[in-house]
């Protein structure tokens, strides 16, 4: 066979990395989700689970997987997500690395194929539509308008070329990007993974076919930890990217978009009008002087997706 013809047939190789803190509730289910996973035109060199000071019995679990792609990194010291991606990707000698979250169920058996699919058609840096699981309490059902709002409306902004798309439970990028890229030590690592590649001139795609599920917080105190996080990211973001063009791209505005705000309000009355209350409660509540602790306090409820 000549050297064309084995370029020809040659798979595309796929790191996954999973960062993990204390994740028992979900992690033993997504490693055999990703090992289900159809590998007909790429193959998946490793499975790494970096286990960031886990107390529990995420180590464990992942030991007992019986395949020998996948690996655990043990550390007795917490440290956060970022850093540990750091560690996962300085690993890596694969074509593209996807960064996973320990706390997702992945939609199918081609889920890889379709978030991989970007990178392999020229771009760096790709990401995926999340959907929440069926809500069952109160907060959920209003958190769930959220999802479902912004599901409509970012996906249309600049043809999904924002960083609201730009999620962190799936972060897919190239090999010429993720050994460039060096993620701080703070939050809000998936809105730096998408400022730095536009920045730099590198570029962005979202997957709108592959899908990720989540579960939501079952409780309002849950809720605070996640919005508090997101909103300071959103302030490290400003000062980390001032004065750079697509820092716009936060100031997408629900009446902006008056269609589908109508249709959601008419849609769900109750739970959209509590989710715009929520939303600005939250946003009220965010501490002035922002965190750059990357070992933030896990929202437990929203970890037992199984």
């Amino acid at each position: 066979m000549s050297n064309q013809q084995n370029k020809m047939y040659k798979k595309t190789t796929v790191t996954i990395g999973i960062p993990a803190h204390n994740e028992e509730a979900n992690i033993g289910f997504l490693i055999n989700q990703l090992l289900a996973q159809k590998q007909t035109k790429y193959k998946i060199d490793q499975i790494i689970v970096a286990s960031d000071n886990s107390t529990d019995k995420t180590v464990k679990i992942v030991k007992n997987i019986n395949s020998p792609i996948v690996h655990v990194i043990d550390s007795k010291t917490r440290i956060g997500k970022p850093l540990r991606e750091n560690q996962i990707k300085n690993i890596s000698k694969s074509d593209i690395l996807v960064l996973l979250d320990a706390d997702i169920q992945l939609d199918g058996d081609e889920f890889i194929k379709k978030v991989i699919r970007p990178i392999e058609e020229g771009a760096d840096l790709a990401s995926c539509r999340v959907l929440a699981l069926n809500p069952e309490t109160l907060v959920e059902n209003i958190l769930n308008q959220s999802i479902i709002f912004q599901d409509k409306i970012i996906s249309k902004f600049a043809e999904g070329d924002n960083v609201y798309t730009c999620h962190g439970t799936t972060l897919v990028m190239s090999k010429k990007l993720y050994t460039s890229i060096n993620f701080p030590n703070s939050i809000g690592e998936d809105a730096f993974a998408y400022f730095y590649c536009r920045r730099n001139n590198f570029k962005y795609k979202f997957t709108s076919d592959a899908f990720v599920y989540i579960k939501l917080p079952t409780n309002l105190k849950d809720h605070l930890k996640q919005s508090r996080r997101f909103n300071e990211s959103r302030e490290m973001m400003y000062k980390e990217f001032e004065g750079y063009p697509p820092l716009e791209t936060y100031n997408i505005s629900a009446f902006g978009n008056l269609k589908e705000l109508i249709f959601s309000v008419f849609n769900s009355p109750i739970y959209f009008s509590l989710y715009l209350a929520l939303n600005i409660y939250s946003r009220l509540i965010t501490v002035k002087k922002v965190s750059r602790s990357a070992t933030w306090d896990i929202a437990a409820s929203s970890k037992h997706l199984v």
